[in-house]
């Protein structure tokens, strides 16, 4: 016998499986011989090679994202850079973009851009989303409010916030510059001639999906201008028109619609104010504020009105719906509605 070959037959289940270890071990300690440690990083760089092989010429390790060959690196947090922004959209800006990267932090302090295995924008209505690095989100003046950006990669997760902001405004015809610029100043006086509205009322709840509501009052005059103003929470509408007698102005339907649906919760506030034709004067005239009901009503609202008598009239919700005048318009006075909304009862 010659040392681990026993009669002539070849070498022995032992000794190839030690000749197998260290043939193992000296691989290992060539691959491991460059000084950078171990080649296996923990992820692969965001610019990595093709076949299997990173940016710097090692092996890819695990995962994803901005590895730097320094061994198993752990994220310790995910964050966007910025992590809030805003839109403002005004007459002259109808569209507007926003951009959002995705940024993974080390235990060693350092932060590489990565790109999200899981992305989210949870309103779509102010924006639409375009997934990439960086995430992009796109405004185009329909909603305002605030939308919050959600991203997941590598077990972590993070949030950005992006507000939008809408300035409506409408000039009707024949409305003279100067009257604009006029009632677009601030510290305008009190208007000594309109002091309140006839209609609607102040603390008015409105649900979404009504018709706009036609503001009145009595004009003491009939060539003056006036603006129209709605303001809340990161949507405000001015409406500048020549009103007859007897005075009531709203907002076109499709301005309506976008403003309440952009409330956020905050009060609406009204603000109507008069440009003196004759003395060319701007002034305040009266105020009011409102609450948006987020949601549509459902059947139908049943009123009653001074006009004609005094009837019952009755209005489907929904936008454009008109009255309907109820028992032929007779006249009733007293009425009062079951707890449960079914019934409605009225003296004749």
């Amino acid at each position: 016998m010659l040392g681990g070959f026993a009669r002539g037959r070849g070498p022995s289940k032992t000794s190839l499986f030690a000749l197998l270890l260290v043939t193992v071990a000296a691989v290992v300690a060539a691959c491991g011989s460059n000084g950078s440690g171990s080649n296996f990083n923990g992820s692969h760089d965001a610019g990595g090679a093709a076949d299997g092989v990173a940016g710097d010429g090692t092996f890819p390790g695990f995962g994803d994202g901005g590895g730097d060959g320094s061994g198993f690196n752990t994220f310790q947090s995910l964050s966007f850079a910025p992590n809030t922004a805003t839109i403002s959209l005004t007459p002259t800006v109808a569209t507007g973009t926003a951009t959002f990267t995705l940024m993974a932090t080390r235990s060693d302090g350092s932060s590489v851009q990565v790109q999200a295995t899981s992305l989210q924008f949870d309103r779509p209505d102010l924006a639409t989303m375009t997934p990439g690095e960086p995430v992009s989100l796109a405004a185009s003046g329909t909603s305002a409010g605030v939308g919050t950006l959600h991203a997941i990669y590598g077990g972590l997760s993070a949030t950005a916030q992006l507000t939008v902001s809408i300035q409506n405004v409408v000039v009707g015809a024949g409305v003279p510059p100067a009257a604009v610029t006029a009632l677009g100043a601030s510290g305008l006086p009190a208007d000594p001639s309109v002091t309140s509205l006839l209609y609607p009322y102040d603390k008015t709840v409105f649900a979404l999906g009504l018709a706009s509501p036609l503001v009145m009052w009595t004009a003491p005059n009939a060539a003056d201008v006036y603006r129209l103003h709605y303001q809340e929470q990161n949507y405000t509408y001015d409406g500048y028109f020549l009103v007859a007698q007897p005075a009531q102005i709203s907002a076109d339907q499709t301005s309506w619609d976008h403003l309440t649906a952009s409330n956020g919760g905050d009060p609406l506030q009204l603000q109507l104010s008069r440009w003196d034709a004759t003395t060319q004067t701007a002034y305040v005239s009266a105020a009011q504020s409102w609450t948006i009901v987020p949601a549509s009503l459902q059947g139908a609202i049943y009123y009653w009105t001074v006009s004609d008598n005094g009837h019952m009239s009755r209005i489907y919700p929904g936008t454009g719906s008109t009255p309907e005048i109820l028992n032929g318009g007779t006249c009733m006075g007293c009425h009062a509605a079951r707890a449960q909304g079914s019934t409605l009862v009225a003296s004749v």
